[in-house]
């Protein structure tokens, strides 16, 4: 490498050094016997160690910065011309029981950061470390990709088979292609097959990441539990999203969970979409019409959350097309094939305390604690709404309903031969707990003092998981059964000891019945004579045969592993970062010389 004179050389070195982090320093020369410049070299600003000089006085202490940094570049000059003839990139080292203090770290779970602290406070400063945090970082980093690089698929593979050794009900589904490389795979644990079992009336599915080095769609399978959060029944990797693709994923999840469809993309399920996902879909594909307050509040809310029956809907429908002329515009037709489903509405979240209340006693007694939350809300706005009319017709009444400021009205049907009660907000219907006109309703009438069992979904109630039965009880292999064995006995040891703390007497029984047992286990241990078997480990070392070869790297130009952004987040303007003048400076000189990004060769000696 070679440049024309010494600015260029010297402004050429500062960018590769702003680039990589540390700052420069024109350090020893060397003439001829005429005086002429031959060699000159540039180092690190950390080159060589600070000479402490106690006896001068000093006006102020500055930073020690030099630590012995052996990074820099070497020049041969001849008629003004500087020639590269060494080049060392860094001094920094990291010793290997360094090393190895921090693979022993990040095994603990201890981050890069703290590790190299540890490490600065064990060799009584940075200083005395020899590398910096970055060069930690960096090397934990190739550690961990050298840990799971190549032969990916076939490691993954070898995990899964290991997890089904241990446990019988891992479920896991491999596609390969006809050279053999992994195209889908699908996962799910017992875990997720027990919650499927429990909570399958609600499924989420969601294709939207893509963050791997092989580009392949992540795509969870999504469910609500009792206490409204999230809960995984399965994860799949795609190669791509073609139907071909959907078929094969959603057969492998019915078949994982033995042909049990959702009750709520199935053939004979109902199907539901995300609101936000609409609103946001709006507002970039129709944003003329979407941010008219006369379009968006009197039409598109309304058709969004306020529709009570398909036929409103279609009659709003339509004369929203009358209005604003929206028989042609695309995202529209495609928003009106979608929203026939029954919308979500809204609820709120505030708290009351009623005492000696049968209905609100109740649902506290059944209910989780948020879902309680939830419908205690619907309680509290139940106070506001007014019973305008009543009409019998000798075995159901309606209730005409009215809230204050509101001009809408809800229709209340209560037979109380059945105690059975449905509104037209549809809110138990969407969501699974009564809405508040219907609960309005039953507390006016004083004969109900409980929320019937045919609206009390088992799904929200604190006894959810009972009657399932878990597959985690099924037999496991020999290395993992002593763990599962002592994690089931440990449940049921805290459930017993619960009980055994309500007074004297329980816990007499529980301590008697202890000790019958370890009475029994000492006879049985002393009965039993323990084999050794190896077969049992032999088998479980002996991982899957089956080899497959990873999928191909789309690592293309311009590609990103992040989230996707729409048209609307790629419109918006970024804040542009400052640079001094000197890297402006420097990076012009960069482009007149060599019109391409500062790189030097990674060798450490080249003289003549």
């Amino acid at each position: 490498m070679v440049f024309s004179n010494e600015l260029e050389a010297y402004h050429k070195y500062v960018v590769y050094a702003i680039r990589t982090g540390f700052g420069v320093r024109k350090g020893n020369m060397f003439k001829n016997s005429k005086g002429k410049l031959t060699r000159w070299t540039f180092t690190c600003n950390c080159e060589g160690y600070s000479v402490n000089s106690y006896d001068k006085e000093k006006k102020y202490e500055r930073y020690e910065v030099r630590c012995g940094c052996l990074a820099c570049i070497k020049f041969k000059v001849d008629n003004g011309v500087y020639e590269v003839i060494e080049y060392i990139r860094s001094g920094r080292l990291i010793f290997d029981s360094c090393k190895n203090v921090l693979v022993d770290m990040a095994k603990a779970g201890i981050g890069g950061t703290t590790a190299y602290e540890f490490l600065a406070n064990e060799a009584e400063g940075s200083k005395n470390l020899g590398f910096n945090l970055r060069d930690c970082q960096n090397y934990l980093q190739t550690k961990r990709s050298n840990a799971i690089g190549g032969g990916d698929c076939q490691k993954l593979l070898n995990h899964f088979h290991f997890m089904q050794m241990q446990n019988p009900m891992f479920s896991y589904v491999i596609q390969v292609d006809q050279n053999g490389r992994l195209t889908n795979l699908f996962w799910r644990d017992s875990l997720s097959k027990f919650d499927y079992d429990c909570f399958g009336d609600v499924l989420i599915f969601d294709t939207t990441y893509c963050t791997n080095r092989y580009g392949m769609i992540c795509a969870p399978f999504i469910g609500v539990n009792h206490h409204w959060k999230n809960t995984l029944f399965g994860c799949a990797l795609l190669l791509d999203e073609t139907v071909k693709s959907f078929i094969w994923l959603f057969e492998a999840f019915l078949n994982s969970m033995g042909n049990k469809a959702p009750k709520t993309m199935f053939p004979n399920t109902q199907h539901r979409l995300c609101t936000w996902h609409i609103g946001k879909n709006a507002h970039q594909n129709i944003p003329h019409l979407y941010n008219n307050p006369g379009f968006k509040d009197k039409y598109f809310l309304m058709l969004m959350y306020r529709c009570r029956s398909e036929e409103e809907f279609e009659s709003i429908w339509k004369e929203m097309e009358e209005e604003w002329g929206t028989e042609n515009n695309k995202q529209l037709k495609h928003m009106r094939e979608v929203e026939s489903q029954d919308d979500y509405g809204s609820y709120g979240n505030p708290k009351l305390h009623v005492s000696h209340n049968g209905i609100l006693d109740h649902a506290a007694s059944v209910y989780t604690r948020t879902i309680f939350n939830k419908f205690n809300g619907e309680i509290l706005q139940c106070l506001v709404e007014n019973i305008s009319s009543v009409i019998y017709d000798g075995s159901v009444y309606l209730y005409t309903l009215k809230c204050k400021g509101i001009q809408r009205e809800n229709i209340v049907r209560f037979a109380p031969k059945d105690f059975s009660i449905s509104c037209e907000c549809k809110l138990f219907e969407s969501k699974g707990w009564l809405c508040r006109h219907a609960l309005k309703v039953l507390i006016e009438n004083t004969s109900v003092t409980s929320i019937s069992l045919a609206y009390i979904l088992k799904r929200w109630t604190k006894r959810a998981k009972q009657g399932i039965v878990n597959d985690e009880s099924h037999p496991m292999s020999s290395s993992s059964s002593k763990f599962h064995r002592f994690s089931t006995l440990m449940q049921e040891s805290f459930e017993l000891m619960g009980l055994g703390v309500e007074n004297e007497n329980t816990m007499r029984i529980v301590r008697k019945n202890m000790e019958n047992a370890k009475t029994e286990l000492s006879s049985y241990q002393s009965s039993v004579v323990v084999i050794d078997d190896a077969s049992d480990d032999d088998n479980e070392a002996s991982l899957c045969n089956v080899s497959i070869f990873d999928p191909l790297r789309k690592k293309g130009k311009g590609i990103t592993y992040g989230r996707l952004k729409s048209s609307s987040e790629k419109k918006k303007k970024k804040s542009k970062k400052g640079i001094s003048s000197v890297q402006m400076e420097s990076q012009k000189l960069v482009v007149r010389a060599t019109g391409d990004e500062t790189h030097f060769p990674n060798y450490s000696s080249n003289s003549n």
